[in-house]
Order: structure tokens, then sequence, then C-alpha cells
């Protein structure tokens, strides 16, 4: 795709419709293959999540209410007795030698029994665990069954107490159509920060469409290609800033890279700041000095340098005289004029660009120091006969440390 000097990458000969296209294209491209990838290559993408607290009291059932009545003592019924009345006798009984080593033999099989520890893994605890897997199995869409063959031979053998206090602390890797999980969560981050800083550049774009009128005056109303490489430079420097920010905040934390708080926190801010791209360098503005703070004897005289500021010249078409029967100027184009700032002080020459084709008579000086200039604008054409004209007008005017809006009235020159 060529703009209309037919270099690519002269983006500031970009016109606002041609720049929201090629926009427009890019994002279109990068989900094409964020989706590509998430589809084909890579499936089983996993991220993280915890159990809330309605979850937590459902394991706690789990655990706990089978068993809230087992220490509870029923209360021993007393009999009244009647003491006047005598207790009945028992006969008793000679015990022979055949009874007394069956009844050795019982107790000797009742102490081994008693001294045997009881088995944590008992046919009770054993449900309750799987009751537990199978409760978190339907609470969740799919975890990771090698994680759930990591702590599943811990439940077996742990106490309700133990059990619960570690399922309410763990995070469960869940399958996922994102990447939250290992060195591919990177990836995740760089792509949703890319789409933050084109929906960015697509909105910014829409704010001049919206506010375009015909005041001229308005800065609103024209597009200003000078911005166009800061925009596309954010492209390349709002991933790498947002990482950094991501890897601070986890290494503050000692938490791994998909915990940064949940599984999709780190898409949300992620795109946020793609969004908000300028917000990121003045966060690393403010974090250099906690990092690197300066010392007495390490800091550094700061220059200040004047305020670059633009320069809108519209261009006025002179006036035909009462006596021509057609308007000689009414076929002239003002976006073919040439327009030359001359910076006074050192005589350097500034060219001017027509800011749209929908609006000729404006052009853009953008960037240019304060001082005293002088615009000298040419224009080689025909007239409305097919004669050939020109039209030609100067203006002199300073640049202060405000945007400024001049404007310049042509008048005719013999060819």
């Amino acid at each position: 795709m060529k703009n209309k000097s037919g270099n690519f990458w002269d983006l500031q000969g970009y016109q606002d419709r041609k720049w929201f296209g090629t926009v427009t294209i890019g994002l279109i491209l990068l989900i094409s293959l964020y989706i590509l990838l998430h589809f084909f290559i890579n499936k089983n993408g996993f991220e993280f999540a915890k159990l809330d607290e309605k979850q937590i009291q459902q394991i706690n059932k789990i655990y706990f209410n089978d068993s809230v009545n087992i220490n509870k003592v029923k209360p021993t019924e007393k009999k009244v007795t009647d003491t006047n009345k005598t207790k009945p006798t028992t006969p008793i009984k000679i015990l022979t030698t055949e009874d007394s080593l069956r009844i050795k033999d019982s107790l000797s099989k009742i102490s081994v029994s008693l001294s045997k520890k009881p088995d944590s893994c008992n046919c009770d605890t054993l449900k309750k665990y799987e009751r537990a897997l199978v409760y978190l199995k339907s609470e969740f869409q799919k975890i990771d069954e090698d994680q759930i063959k990591g702590f599943k031979e811990y439940l077996q053998c742990a106490n309700p107490l133990e059990a619960t206090s570690f399922l309410s602390n763990l995070r469960l890797r869940v399958v996922s159509y994102f990447w939250l999980k290992g060195p591919s969560a990177y990836f995740e981050i760089i792509f949703w920060t890319l789409f933050g800083v084109l929906c960015n550049i697509l909105f910014s774009l829409g704010i001049v469409t919206r506010s375009r009128t015909n005041n001229p005056e308005d800065p609103s109303t024209y597009f200003d290609s000078s911005e166009i490489p800061s925009q596309a430079a954010k492209l390349f420097y709002a991933p790498l800033c947002t990482l950094i920010i991501v890897f601070g905040y986890n290494y503050f934390t000692s938490q791994s890279l998909a915990d940064i708080s949940s599984s999709k926190g780190v898409i949300v801010f992620a795109f946020v700041g793609g969004f908000y791209s300028e917000r990121l360098i003045a966060f690393l503005d403010r974090l250099k000095d906690v990092l690197l703070p300066n010392s007495g004897k390490a800091d550094v005289p700061e220059t200040k340098q004047a305020a670059l500021r633009n320069a809108v010249i519209q261009l006025i078409k002179p006036i035909p005289l009462p006596t021509d029967a057609i308007d000689p100027f009414a076929t002239v184009d003002l976006s073919t004029a040439m327009v030359v700032l001359t910076y006074l002080q050192t005589s350097e020459k500034i060219i001017v660009k027509n800011i749209d084709k929908s609006q000729p008579s404006l052009f853009i000086a953008d960037f240019i120091k304060p001082g005293l200039y002088k615009a000298e604008v040419t224009i080689n054409t025909k007239d409305a006969e097919g004669k050939d004209l020109v039209l030609k007008g100067n203006k002199d005017f300073e640049m202060k440390a405000v945007d400024l809006f001049i404007t310049v009235q042509l008048n005719t020159a013999l060819s």
C-alpha cells in the first residue's frame, strides 16, 4: 500500500482516511493471527482460579457435617430403683477349662484391635475426598488432570481440617481458551497490549472525524499527520513497558507471572495498558525515582528546551473582479501550493504540507521553534479559461509558546 508520495514509510504523508484503513487492516490481521494461534498451535491453554466463599463453605460441609454429632454423648437414662426391693441373684456358674481358653482368645483379639492406629484413609474419609473432587469438577469447566493427580494423594491421607485448609488456598489450573500459564502468558500480554494500542488509535481517529466542522480555527477539525509516527511507536514500546510493569509487580509481591491477581486480570491490565500507553510511561517515570534515586552528588542539571508547537496556515483565493464573467480562480486547487516557512533567525527553510485534500486551503507546519517566521506561498496553475496563472502570497508572523492559526491572502502575478 503506497501513499501519495509512493513511500509506505512516509507516515506524515498519510491522510486520516488512509491511516484509519491501515490501522483497521492491521487490527484485523492481528486478531486473525491471535485466533489461529489459539486454535491450531496451543488448544489446551490454562488459567488460574480460586474457590470463592460459597465453594469453601460447601467443602467444609462435605468434610465436617457427617461428623458433627459423633462426639455428642447421649445422656444415660436413670432408672428409679426401689431400694427396698432386693436385687435378683443370678446363679453362679463354674467355668470350665474350655471356657477360660475361649475368653482368653477373645480378649487377645480385642487388645490387638485396640493397639492398631486408626487408618486415616478409611472408607469414610475416602468418600469425603472423592466427593470433594467431584464437587470441584462440577464447579469448574475442566481442571488440569496433572494437578489433580498431584494433590489427590495428599487429600487421601489428610485429616478434614488439613484438607479444607489446603483446598481453600489452592489455585486450580482450569482449561481455558487463553494462555495464562507458563511462558505462553508473555505472548498473551503482548497480544492484548497491541489490541489496546490499535483500539486507542482508532478511537482517536473517530474523535477527529466526529468533531470535524466548518470552523478551521478549531484544532479538533483537522487531522495532524505529524502524530502518526508517535502512534506507530506505541506498537513497539507499549508491550515491553507492560511486561516490565507486570514483572515488577510479581517481583515485589513474590508471585509468578500468571498470579498477578486473578486469571483474566492479566488480560485486562494488558489491554488497558495498551489503550493508555502514556500512563505506562508516566508510571515508569515515577518508578525510576524509587529504583534509581538521585544523590546529592549525582544530580544532573536539567536543560530547559522551548516547547515545539504547530502553525496552521490557511490560504485565501483572490477575489475576482466585478467585470469577470467567469471566476478565474474557481478551478484553482489550493492543495498544490508550495508553502515555505523561513526562520528569520537562522534562514532555515521549512516545507509546509497540506493537511487534508478535503480541506485544500489548510497547511500545517508541525513542531517548529518559537521565533519570527516568514511564510511564502506560490501556486503555478491555470485559470478557468486554461491560461497560465501564478498566485503568490507572503506573511510575517511570530511563533510563540502556543499553537498558531494564520491566514495568507493570495494575489495574481504574471507568469
